[in-house]
């Protein structure tokens, strides 16, 4: 949204760089002139910017494609924090490992509808939790929260860290359901604390997951969450497995130390 100011330092002869965000003109949030905005914006950014940042591969591509702009990827990190020596996920009744975790803004593009209806329709025996809110009171979100099923637990919005952490540490499966952004922090979180990842099947949680070797993908069908989360019931083993190598996909890419020698290098080069 911040494409068109870059005309200010562009004026004033300041290098500058800007970090766009993900696909904003598909969410459907942004309808009319709000889409139209966003595009428009994102390509103000190519023209007034010195240097594009891009947060994965797959955005640096869109770029390209739609916008003939070469940019720099840089992702983004996350802190572990030690779970509680005291759990703070009794409050909801939950129990570690008998829990299905979605985290997220209750918008349409991160697909909580999607889960919910196909968790319900599993014979998991588990609960599902949803941490998130909407910033604005929407059908959407109302709708969303009017599920009638006792599995399903709505935690509304966390700040406190060591709650998300716990509940991070604690869950059986975190599912992903995310679909326009780029890098998603909470995904980053979800690899780093060493979750079983389930995620929808987009060319960005695909790039996070390297295609599956860090999580298990489904498509963007009711039917499709269903079958996962009954395999997922099942197959302990391979649940247990997707919890030890997940970590494993936390690679510099996704380190705080190197990212910020990257942000470094592109300060240096503008400077230069």
């Amino acid at each position: 949204a911040n494409g068109p100011f870059g005309l200010i330092t562009k004026m004033f002869r300041k290098p500058s760089l800007i970090n766009v965000d993900g696909m904003e003109w598909l969410r459907p949030k942004w309808k009319g002139l709000g889409s139209i905005y966003f595009k428009w914006a994102s390509k103000m950014a190519t023209i007034f910017y010195d240097q594009i940042i891009n947060d994965c591969e797959e955005m640096k591509k869109v770029y390209m494609k739609l916008f003939k702009t070469d940019s720099k990827v840089i992702a983004y990190g996350s802190n572990v924090i030690k779970p509680s020596k005291c759990s703070k996920i009794d409050r909801w009744g939950l129990e570690s490992k008998k829990f299905y975790l979605v985290v997220g803004r209750l918008i349409p593009d991160n697909n909580a509808d999607l889960i919910i209806n196909g968790f319900i329709k599993s014979k998991s025996m588990k609960k599902l939790v949803i941490v998130g809110n909407s910033p604005f009171k929407d059908s959407y979100s109302l709708n969303v929260k009017k599920q009638d099923d006792d599995r399903i637990v709505f935690t509304g919005k966390i700040s406190d860290p060591k709650i998300l952490s716990d509940l991070y540490h604690n869950c059986y499966v975190y599912i992903h359901g995310h679909e326009f952004g780029g890098t998603n922090p909470t995904m980053i979180k979800a690899i780093r604390y060493g979750c079983a990842i389930i995620a929808l099947k987009t060319v960005f949680n695909c790039e996070m997951l390297c295609n599956g070797k860090y999580g298990l993908l489904f498509k963007k069908e009711t039917s499709k969450i269903t079958e996962m989360i009954n395999f997922c019931d099942t197959q302990v083993q391979i649940v247990n497995r997707l919890r030890t190598k997940s970590k494993k996909g936390i690679k510099n890419k996704y380190d705080w130390d190197f990212i910020t020698t990257q942000y470094e290098q592109v300060f240096n080069d503008l400077l230069n």
